[in-house]
């Protein structure tokens, strides 16, 4: 899911919106105004805590114009959910570390920690006893070969001694909606009507002269 926002030239100035109407195309109009809203958005998203998650909305920010309106778009998955919240449920897909179905969700507990599926360095897992949401933990790991048992000879992975919790493996999440990772649509509003006032404006004095 993505998170789209939809502009169009109503609220400019009287005299600019009777210039507006006159336009055979508001195509270049509309691509203005959304080039005005995109940088908005990209200079809020910079400015967030979290430079790897919104950099990369940011880079994911684009523009379509036409004659009827512009659409900014945010297609960084997992934007939509911090902005409208939700509840998180693991897919059931393979798993590209463990070949299996997913059947829970990873939560990092370290800032800046990437998806498991990035993540270079052996995890070893740690069940939580009792049932509840939280399934177990992934604490650094080291590989060793098991020297008994049916997996004698087998790679396996164990904890570290005094290794660090990583992720914690829940059910489900629970995500609080948040306003704030984007501009409030005051600010979106106004940067969309300043560059159809400039847009128009250049043409009102060009009719002019």
């Amino acid at each position: 899911m993505q998170i789209s926002v939809n502009i169009n030239d109503n609220g400019v100035s009287a005299a600019l919106a009777g210039l507006a109407g006159r336009l055979a195309d508001r195509t270049g109009l509309h691509q203005r105004m959304g080039n005005a809203v995109e940088a908005s958005v990209i200079a809020h998203l910079l400015g967030l805590p979290g430079e790897r998650f919104y950099g990369q909305a940011a880079e994911s920010t684009q523009v379509e114009a036409s004659d009827g309106e512009a659409v900014v778009s945010i297609r960084k998955r997992g934007m939509a959910l911090r902005y409208y919240g939700g509840v998180v449920r693991p897919s059931g897909k393979t798993s590209e570390v463990t070949g299996k179905p997913i059947r829970s969700l990873s939560v990092p507990v370290v800032k800046g920690l990437p998806p498991i599926a990035e993540y270079g360095s052996p995890l070893a897992f740690i069940p939580r006893r009792g049932g509840g949401a939280t399934v177990g933990y992934l604490v650094e790991g080291e590989r060793y070969t098991v020297a008994r048992g049916k997996r004698k000879g087998q790679q396996a992975v164990r904890p570290v001694g005094n290794g660090s919790l990583m992720y914690v493996l829940r059910r489900q999440t629970t995500h609080e909606p948040d306003a704030k990772v984007l501009p409030t649509m005051e600010a979106l509003t106004t940067a969309a009507r300043m560059a159809a006032e400039a847009y128009l404006g250049k043409g009102l004095m060009e009719d002019m002269t």
